[in-house]
């Protein structure tokens, strides 16, 4: 499979914090999307996930067009918090990833840090373990034109959430 630029289709970041760091969603969109649309694309996501996320704050958000580098900030209409509780050091480097593939076979993935829900022994959550989580995936698969892949095709999403530790964020935190 050829390689797509990496700038191929218009992309839409979310900035928020946890009590312990700061972390991006992205979304690629097709161009049509305006940002009052991508803006509740992440709120719905992200109320969706709120009863299993601690407290996370949202710091802006940003667009990039189609083939640039450059992000501009944008107005975020969505909540300002979401989640409950101060997420606790041992718990930082815990995420939420939605994994898909579009009809081309490129891979789509978006993460959420401060999932605040246990880690199961296969590191994927089902529906019976974590319905909240579980219910993201009909979330993202929700929207038209949003959450798309690189060749700018809607995902098929997998119908699992995994979670697990960033190993990233773990070197982190031993420094």
């Amino acid at each position: 499979m050829a390689p797509l630029d990496r700038n191929s289709t218009k992309r839409y970041w979310l900035d928020y914090a946890t009590a312990n760091n700061e972390h991006s969603i992205m979304m690629r969109v097709m161009t049509p999307v305006t940002t009052s649309e991508a803006s509740d694309a992440f709120d719905g996501l992200l109320a969706q996930l709120d009863p299993v996320l601690y407290l996370i704050t949202v710091t802006g958000m940003r667009v990039a067009e189609k083939f640039s580098d450059v992000s501009n900030p944008v107005a975020f209409t969505g909540e300002a918090t979401y989640g409950a509780d101060a997420e606790p050091g041992t718990a930082q480097t815990t995420y939420l990833a939605y994994m898909g593939r579009t009809l081309t076979g490129r891979r789509v993935r978006v993460a959420v840090y401060g999932y605040k829900g246990s880690v199961t022994d296969n590191f994927r959550l089902s529906s019976a373990e974590d319905a909240n989580a579980y219910g993201g995936i009909a979330e993202l698969g929700s929207y038209n034109n949003r959450w798309v892949g690189i060749d700018e095709l809607d995902p098929l999403w997998q119908l699992y959430v995994n979670v697990g530790f960033n190993a990233f964020w773990q070197r982190q935190a031993r420094k």
